[in-house]
């Protein structure tokens, strides 16, 4: 786990030399303590020199898990709100010099949402130039663990804080690259033990609908799945850090900031593109001392970010043909087409999405031009060399308890069928040198070849007794 937290490099002494006009920079992975900084130590700062705290969220669940924290006690110098309550008043006319008046520490938590949102958010542009151009008499503090995206729009601030990534918990990372693969994992982990698994809504909805130890949560904002969100694990979240239910399937509603502390909790399987999304994801469950948890991510292959990166570089030259073009010129040329949304209405850029979209171009053209570029690049954010494949390791594993269930005895013609269907069904991995539709005994010798089983599968026939002049199959172990 990470062995140190932002306190440790961030005391009074560095905060008394931030002045009116700084840009804070706080990056450190999830979990080393960047927002309590701000509710304990910057929180005893302010309330001996009467200053004022902005403290602000991008998830409803994050801002409400706050005020379970703080409750009245610190909203003496500490107001809570959420970067869309902020949108929404300068949409209505507000000035955002106005809405940070009353403040003199503004502080951006999870502040990558400016940029990761704006795929779905066409707002998150307003605070964006906040970044770049901080009012001189406050002082900005920016908290991420992902900046990558923010660095292709700013890279300069007055103070900036870096923690190493450390993810030594992580016990072992899996890929798999079928959908299918989510159940097998599911059912091949303890019972005793919680998952924690993140993906679209649809997905994540239709995985929890046959299990009964299972809870689906999603935003209140999604209109086609929301009254399918358990209100129930999202209050338990809020209040307790955990969920009761064994099984927890969330879209990006649980991606930031928000704690779980839960023991038994060992388990998060992640289907985002994003990597960034990805140590979000991973970011909400808290470790405490050894702890130690099993990661399995979702593999993106080209099929999946071709289109992504197609897209991407769609919008980037609809910038480019709007610079050239001008806007008056731009807009009549599309008059009457349905355009990309980095262009607006008023005939202005979204910077949020340009940039956003700059930091995808990038990620994911290096993942096309590499082997293996998916894995790689997580790989590397993450630090972890050794990965296992779902695929091959439940494959193993479930025809290793199949195999000695069937290890000397006799199969005759029922018992053949009934064998093959039980062997095949648990056949992740088809790319093999033999074709697996063959379904013959050198098919599954050269399956269990393949997988280095330690059995053998003969075919002897019947000298003697009732079943004399028949074929039977034998499974040895050698």
């Amino acid at each position: 786990m990470p062995h140190r937290y932002i306190s440790d490099i961030i005391d009074i002494n560095e905060i008394k030399k931030w002045q009116g006009g700084d840009r804070i920079l706080i990056h450190s992975q999830t979990g080393t303590g960047k927002s309590q900084f701000i509710k304990d130590i910057l929180y005893e700062y302010c309330k001996r020199r009467d200053k004022k705290i902005l403290l602000l969220s991008n998830r409803n669940l994050l801002k409400n898990q706050n005020i379970e924290e703080i409750s009245d006690i610190k909203t003496d110098i500490i107001t809570l709100k959420n970067y869309q309550a902020l949108e929404m008043n300068v949409l209505l006319g507000g000035v955002t010099k106005d809405l940070f008046s009353d403040y003199d520490y503004i502080c951006f938590d999870e502040v990558h949402y400016l940029m990761s949102d704006s795929s779905f958010n066409s707002n998150t542009d307003i605070l964006l130039a906040n970044i770049k151009f901080p009012l001189k008499d406050k002082i900005s503090l920016f908290l991420t663990a992902t900046p990558q995206a923010i660095f292709k729009y700013n890279r300069v601030f007055e103070h900036s804080y870096v923690l190493e990534q450390d993810y030594s918990f992580i016990e072992n990372l899996y890929f798999y690259n079928k959908d299918e693969m989510v159940e097998t994992i599911i059912d091949n982990i303890p019972k005793d033990e919680k998952i924690l698994y993140f993906g679209n809504a649809l997905d994540g909805y239709e995985f929890s609908i046959d299990r009964p130890d299972a809870e689906f949560i999603c935003s209140d904002n999604n209109k086609f799945f929301r009254r399918r969100s358990s209100q129930l694990a999202i209050k338990e979240i809020i209040t307790n850090n955990e969920f009761s239910c064994r099984i927890l399937f969330s879209t990006k509603v649980l991606d930031n900031g928000v704690n779980l502390i839960s023991p038994s909790l060992k388990h998060i399987i992640i289907d985002m593109v994003d990597p960034i999304d990805v140590i979000q994801c991973l970011g909400r469950k808290r470790i405490i001392g050894d702890e130690k948890i099993n990661l399995y991510i979702k593999n993106q292959n080209g099929r999946n970010i071709y289109p992504r990166l197609k897209g991407v570089r769609d919008t980037l030259k609809r910038v480019e043909e709007f610079k050239k073009l001008g806007k008056e010129e731009f807009q009549k040329k599309y008059a009457r087409q349905q355009i990309d949304s980095v262009i607006m209405n008023d005939g202005e850029i979204n910077w949020a999405k340009f940039y956003h979209a700059k930091y995808l171009r990038d990620i994911f053209s290096r993942m096309v031009k590499a082997d293996k570029g998916y894995e790689k690049h997580v790989c590397e954010l993450l630090g972890i060399d050794n990965i296992l494949y779902a695929e091959d390791v439940f494959e193993r594993k479930n025809l290793l308890d199949i195999l000695e269930d069937y290890t000397e005895k006799r199969l005759y013609k029922e018992d053949q069928e009934e064998f093959k269907n039980i062997f095949f069904a648990s056949i992740f991995n088809f790319n093999r040198k033999v074709d697996v539709k063959h379904r013959g005994i050198v098919c599954i010798n050269s399956i269990l070849e393949e997988d280095k089983l330690p059995f053998r599968l003969t075919s002897i026939r019947d000298r003697k007794g009732v079943n004399r002049d028949k074929t039977y199959w034998f499974l040895i172990k050698p």
